[in-house]
């Protein structure tokens, strides 16, 4: 399962490295995304950064639709991993300090995150 999973995120992240946006250059209608200068569906990554220019997450999009989502702690590392299908989270992983902490994301860490774009 752990190697599908980051093999996935490793595919997802290579197809659409060459599309690069940042998250005030987009717009959400009904939950498809679309580029706000062109009106197009994005096909790339979305970053958003926090206000010290740190990456704070980074989203993958196929046809305006979300297949990956990575967030970062200030420090740089990852905190999270979640891939989609349809536009719905279905497997995810939690990244902790303490390397034992880390875990799978159950279905109510995506409701609780909001995750059902």
């Amino acid at each position: 399962m752990k190697k599908i999973f980051f093999s996935l995120a490793l595919m997802g992240t290579l197809l659409f490295a060459g599309n690069s946006y940042k998250d005030d250059e987009i717009e959400v209608k009904k939950n498809i995304v679309y580029l706000k200068s062109t009106g197009k569906r994005i096909d790339g990554v979305v970053n958003e950064f926090y206000e010290t220019g740190e990456l704070a997450s980074e989203r993958t999009y196929k046809f305006g639709i979300i297949t990956d989502m990575k967030t970062y702690k200030l420090s740089g590392a990852l905190a999270s991993q979640v891939i989609f299908k349809n536009g719905k989270a279905t497997c995810g992983k939690m990244y902790y300090e303490n390397v034992k902490k880390d875990r799978m994301m159950t279905h109510a860490d995506f409701m609780r995150f909001k995750l059902a774009y």
